[in-house]
């Protein structure tokens, strides 16, 4: 039997062709699952700045396993705001951006964008993780990511939440 690592993307055999889907691989489902490597992103230290992805503005490609790392000063917090146009499905399965709290993709993201939007996340810690994955269907615009560090003890209001198209699918309130 497979050990089924925690982050990965399944496949599922469609009659006609494999969907790549990303969801939990602790599922017992029958399914291919595959590590994707990272193949593209970065890591920041600026204390303001942005990015847009892809930089040229056309639309995304398929496949794509991005990681972005902003890592701030000690006893800071970071302030994202995103502006997305990303294939929409249900729960965020097929094309995503999620913000992990930290320097590794460790536990639930904070905060899951997928549809058309924009969001604000301010961080506990002082580094985040932004993954943006997407499957082998639709492609769109991409995502752009301004930051800001803010200088902390607590950060006051922070929420988990999943997005889908301005509609929060669940949220959880932390102070």
């Amino acid at each position: 039997p497979m050990q089924e690592p925690t982050d990965c993307n399944k496949l599922q055999r469609d009659v006609t062709q494999f969907n790549l889907v990303a969801t939990n691989c602790r599922e017992k489902l029958p399914f291919v699952c595959e590590k994707v490597p990272v193949n593209c992103g970065s890591n920041f230290v600026q204390n303001e700045s942005s990015f847009l992805y892809p930089p040229d503005g056309s639309n995304y490609s398929n496949d794509m396993n991005c990681e972005w790392k902003i890592i701030g000063f000690k006893d800071s917090f970071i302030r994202l705001e995103v502006m997305y146009t990303i294939e929409r499905c249900k729960d965020c399965y097929c094309d995503s951006l999620k913000v992990y709290e930290g320097i590794k993709r460790e536990g639930s993201p904070v905060m899951t964008f997928c549809g058309v939007g924009n969001g604000t996340v301010n961080s506990t810690t002082k580094e985040v993780t932004l993954v943006f994955r997407t499957d082998r269907t639709v492609q769109s615009r991409g995502v752009w990511v301004k930051w800001k560090f803010g200088a902390s003890q607590t950060v006051m209001n922070t929420c988990r939440c999943i997005v889908e198209l301005f509609v929060i699918l669940e949220c959880e309130s932390f102070i």
